[in-house]
């Protein structure tokens, strides 16, 4: 490992729409900020499997059809892993209401 924090994130598309989160005003990352779901991904896993995790750890889905797609970001301490995402089941819910408060 590099010594950055591996993070995987979920791009659910769906009729030319992606869905966001909105992150809790009280998270200590990023906090009041739309974002996509995903989360860390834990030392036994590989991104994919992460990002699989979180959907359904967020938003009560199981996801199928995940694609890795590129993605940049400017905070130098994260590796970013991302994921199109364009199956799902059921359709999404807020299920950790402690890290985000909205979904659109």
């Amino acid at each position: 490992m590099d010594g950055r924090t591996a993070i995987a994130v979920a791009v659910l598309v769906r009729h030319g729409h992606v869905l966001l989160v909105h992150r809790h005003p009280n998270r200590r990352w990023y906090p009041d900020c739309w974002d996509f779901v995903g989360g860390h991904v834990e030392s036994d896993e590989l991104p994919e499997e992460a990002v699989r995790r979180e959907c359904l750890e967020e938003l009560g889905v199981v996801v199928s059809d995940v694609r890795s797609v590129p993605f940049e970001v400017r905070d130098p301490g994260l590796a970013v892993h991302a994921f199109a995402v364009r199956q799902w089941t059921p359709e999404p819910v807020n299920v950790a209401p402690e890290e985000h408060d909205d979904l659109r």
